[in-house]
């Protein structure tokens, strides 16, 4: 559905789906936003999981890339219907990460689907090291935080990141997770049903 929620830091950046026909649109802050908006429908089939990684770098031109994946095919880069590079950046790292919602929390902004994992960092991945981690979820260099969602049922959620950014949920169901290889101390028992940067979820199932 248009305007639910994948991710969001503050009142930006934001990650949720474009329309209704699996597109992706991404949002970074600044004097002028930057927006991306794909045109290759990426996740188009429902009840199937996805892999998305979206890569920010505010030096670089373009700014933006959205890679997508799944469990079987290797993630490749999406195409743009609209791509506007902004100008300026702005800090919001006071604010919280929300998964799956719009802050403050709006009922027809949630994710509709299943979401595995979360991770977002401030290194910039090359396609190669993206799909080394697409079918093996582990830490990266330079890793904010690091979330198996579903790993401690509904209660807090741990950050593998170590760095303390440890979750409160609201409303999830838990079942049973993404078939992928974690490492055996990290092996999620369960994942979250509806209520990224580096994202694996599950479109359409409510």
């Amino acid at each position: 559905t248009n305007g639910r929620y994948i991710y969001q830091k503050g009142d930006l950046p934001k990650l949720i789906l474009s329309g209704t026909g699996g597109n992706l649109e991404f949002r970074w802050p600044g004097t002028t936003s930057t927006s991306y908006i794909t045109n290759n429908g990426p996740l188009a089939t429902l009840n199937k999981w996805y892999h998305v990684t979206v890569i920010c770098d505010t030096g670089a031109t373009p700014e933006v890339h959205i890679y997508v994946g799944d469990l079987t095919t290797l993630a490749v880069e999406a195409t743009y219907g609209t791509a506007i590079d902004g100008t300026g950046q702005e800090s919001n790292a006071g604010a919280d990460f929300i998964l799956g919602n719009k802050p403050p929390a709006v009922q027809n902004k949630s994710w509709q689907g299943r979401k595995a994992w979360f991770q977002y960092t401030n290194t910039i991945l090359t396609l190669n090291q993206i799909r080394a981690i697409q079918f093996r979820p582990r830490l990266v260099a330079g890793s904010k935080i690091l979330c198996q969602l579903g790993y401690n049922n509904v209660a807090t959620q741990a950050d593998w990141s170590g760095n303390g950014n440890n979750g409160t949920v609201s409303g999830p169901t838990v079942i049973d997770h993404v078939p992928l290889r974690f490492r055996r101390r990290w092996v999620p028992r369960k994942r979250f049903e509806a209520a990224a940067a580096l994202e694996v979820f599950q479109r359409g199932v409510v």
